[in-house]
Parts: structure tokens; C-alpha cells; sequence
């Protein structure tokens, strides 16, 4: 009996905590960071999402900004840096809405598309970084690491998190 409620236990907490990792976001570096942020799962058909615009328009992580905590897509709007709405194949839905909720089990932070400007609007250089199996599988391309002119960036999981770190 002891064994049947442990397992039960075991089951409901994995299906309660089902997306693995959080993401964290560390920008150490000078620029702006201007793209799109993607997150999908590379089992299940269109189950991807994409974060909406926050000000000035795009998905913006602002220079110098460390420590934006995401600890999954259906809380995203009480970070730090919010995404209160997130594009779905069937539409734009906002963060606490029940289908977004439902990809949370099936969906994990895959890649950052973005560029790195100045405070000017000036595009200095393109980054694709995330994890590559999870964003090919989506239809995205994406590597890990990425050395630019001006700055570098990295995406790595460590115990439970996803670090996207840009220098």
C-alpha cells in the first residue's frame, strides 16, 4: 500500500511539474538583446510557443539586465521581465490561458533568435542560440554557443535550469 500511495504521489507531482527546466537570462552585456524567444516540444506536432512583443516591440531583454527568472510559459507574466502573451500555431493567447497551460508538459525553452542593438535602434550582430535537438525539431536552427565581433552568447542546463547568458 505504502508503495501504490508513493507511486501516486511520484505520478501526480510529474504531471504537475512536467516542464523540466526553468529559464534564466543573464545579458552582461552593452546591448539590448531584440528577437524572439521560442519554446516547443520536438515530439508533439505545432506544440510551440513564441513570447509576444514587450516594449518597444519584440521580445527585448534590456542591456545590463541579469537574473530574469521563467519558471514556465503559464507564469511567465509575474517575471521580472514579463511576457504576458504568448503566440500559439492557433493564435496569440495570454500566459494564464488554459492552452497554454496544456503545452507546458510537452514544451521546453528551446532557442533565442535575436539581434543586439544599441539604445539607438543600430544592429550590430544575428544570434541563434539555444538548444539545438529541441529547436530542430521544431524547425528552427540554433547552437549553443556563439562568438559575434562585439559580444558572445551561450545556452546551457544546469540542475533543473536553462541559462541563456549573453556577454
Amino acid at each position: 500500500m505504502k508503495k501504490t500511495i508513493l507511486l501516486a504521489f511520484m505520478l501526480l507531482g510529474c504531471c504537475t511539474f512536467s516542464q523540466s527546466t526553468r529559464l534564466v537570462i543573464n545579458n552582461y552585456s552593452s546591448y539590448n538583446l531584440v528577437g524572439r524567444l521560442i519554446a516547443g516540444s520536438p515530439t508533439v506536432a505545432n506544440a510551440y510557443l513564441i513570447a509576444a512583443p514587450n516594449t518597444p516591440g519584440s521580445y527585448t531583454v534590456p542591456a545590463l539586465m541579469t537574473d530574469i527568472q521563467y519558471t514556465s510559459f503559464d507564469t511567465s507574466g509575474l517575471s521580472t521581465l514579463p511576457i504576458y502573451n504568448w503566440y500559439l500555431a492557433a493564435g496569440m493567447f495570454p500566459y494564464n490561458d488554459p492552452a497554454v497551460s496544456a503545452l507546458v508538459p510537452v514544451s521546453e525553452w528551446a532557442t533565442f533568435y535575436f539581434q543586439t542593438k544599441d539604445n539607438a535602434g543600430n544592429s550590430y550582430e544575428d544570434f541563434r542560440i539555444g538548444n539545438p535537438a529541441i529547436s530542430s525539431g521544431i524547425g528552427f536552427t540554433s547552437s549553443s554557443y556563439q562568438l559575434g565581433s562585439y559580444s558572445e552568447a551561450e545556452w546551457f542546463d544546469i540542475g533543473g535550469y536553462t541559462y541563456l547568458q549573453v556577454y
